[in-house]
C-alpha cells in the first residue's frame, strides 16, 4: 500500500504546481517512492509495518518529502520547500524515538519497560466487553 499518491500531492499542493514540477522532467512516482523509502527508514524503528491504514500525518510528511524531491533537491536553505522538508525530517526523527506517537492502526515494536513487581494490564476490546 502506497503511503501517498499523486492524488494526495495534487490535493495538498494543487495539480498545477505538481504538473509544473513534472514538466521540468521530474517523475511523481519516483519522487513518491523515494519519499516513502525515506520516511519508512524512520518510522520502521518505532512501529511494526506495514500499516493497516496510513496515518494522515505520514501522508502529509511523504507528500512534503516528495514535493522536495520533485524540486530536484537543489533549493537554498531559506526556500520554503526546503524548510518544510527539514521540518518533515524532524517530525520523522521524533516518531522514530517515540517523542511523537502515530494515530492509526499501528502496533509499537518497542514495549514499555516495566519495573520488577509492576503489573501491566492490557485491555483489549474482548476484555472491555466483559467489564460491567
Amino acid at each position: 500500500m502506497a503511503w501517498a499518491t499523486q492524488a494526495d500531492l495534487n490535493n495538498r499542493y494543487g495539480s498545477t504546481v505538481i504538473a509544473d514540477l513534472v514538466t521540468g522532467g521530474a517523475s511523481v512516482s519516483e519522487a513518491l517512492a523515494d519519499a516513502e523509502a525515506e520516511a519508512e527508514s524512520y518510522v520502521s524503528v518505532a512501529v511494526e509495518l506495514p500499516f493497516t491504514s496510513v496515518p494522515d500525518s505520514i501522508k502529509r510528511i511523504v507528500c512534503t518529502i516528495a514535493r522536495y524531491n520533485l524540486w530536484r533537491r537543489d533549493l537554498g536553505e531559506d526556500h520554503p520547500v526546503y524548510i518544510a522538508y527539514k521540518d518533515a525530517l524532524r517530525e520523522l526523527r521524533a516518531i522514530s524515538v517515540g517523542e511523537v506517537r502515530l494515530v492509526a492502526d499501528v502496533a509499537p515494536t518497542i514495549s514499555p519497560a516495566a519495573t520488577p513487581g509492576t503489573r501491566v494490564n492490557v485491555f483489549t476490546s474482548t476484555v472491555l466487553e466483559l467489564m460491567p
